[in-house]
């Protein structure tokens, strides 16, 4: 990992957290998430998803807005932006408020 440019980095970051968002989608329902695992959706517990979601920013975010070129990229950046909001509202219903402002801050960057 260290004898990698801070490029090739970024991008292993980017490819990990793509990777745990899509192994992890939201559903509204209140008593369950759904999770979404080599095409095929079963349930699990919302600390399950949350955390998949939290894990997947947190590599994001590592890669950083400035490692996704501008050239039609809005819609990810926009996505990512989501995913933080995501994990920022799940944090702060677990009453931890310092990790949902960084999700928050970190998903305005995106935008």
């Amino acid at each position: 990992y260290e004898s990698m440019s801070l490029a090739e980095r970024q991008r292993l970051h980017l490819e990990i957290g793509q990777f745990l968002g899509s192994m992890a989608s939201i559903d509204c329902s209140p008593a369950f998430d759904q999770l979404q695992l080599n095409d095929q959706a079963f349930f699990a517990g919302r600390s399950m998803t949350s955390s998949l979601i939290s894990l997947a920013c947190d590599q994001i975010n590592s890669a950083g807005p400035e490692s996704i070129s501008d050239h039609g990229e809005g819609q990810i950046k926009r996505k990512f932006a989501e995913w933080n909001l995501s994990a920022g509202q799940k944090s702060s219903h677990q009453s931890n408020f310092r990790a949902a402002l960084y999700y928050f801050s970190k998903g305005i960057a995106f935008l």
